[in-house]
């Protein structure tokens, strides 16, 4: 699970969006997700629309998918020189990234967002993924 990932979502979103120590408080909200991404349940009331620290969680379980999606995509050998050789990452073409953006979006919609939000969220993911998140994680 990419918690550097979840934290470089988190740093893309509207500032409105979070809680006011909420990317202060990430390294401790992180801390509790062991290996594997926060469930719903962890979530007060899942709630996208909430100004809480719950957006921590949403940006974890999004860093989740968003790891899986670009594997699923055939993308794993750029996800893995992003993680390994941030300065040397290679562009995505248009088409990759309409695709990427795309599934992220129906992925934060099966998690009970609206398609506004979801575009919100996948918009700060691609930019994360772009901007090298997650490039602080082993292989």
């Amino acid at each position: 699970m990419s918690k550097h990932l979840a934290r470089a979502i988190l740093e893309q979103l509207p500032p409105e969006w979070l809680a006011p120590d909420e990317l202060a408080e990430f390294d401790e909200n992180a801390a509790t997700w062991g290996e594997e991404a926060p469930s719903r349940e962890g979530v007060n009331g899942f709630g996208f629309d909430s100004v809480t620290p719950e957006a921590t969680a949403l940006a974890g379980m999004l860093a989740h998918a968003v790891v899986d999606i670009v594997i699923e995509s055939g993308l794993k050998a750029w996800w893995r020189q992003l993680r390994r050789h941030p300065e040397r990452r290679a562009p995505l073409t248009l088409g990759q990234l309409r695709e990427l953006r795309a599934r992220m979006i129906e992925a934060i919609v099966e998690m009970g967002a609206d398609e506004e939000k979801a575009a919100v969220f996948a918009d700060a993911a691609l930019a994360a993924l772009l901007r090298g998140g997650g490039d602080e994680e082993a292989a």
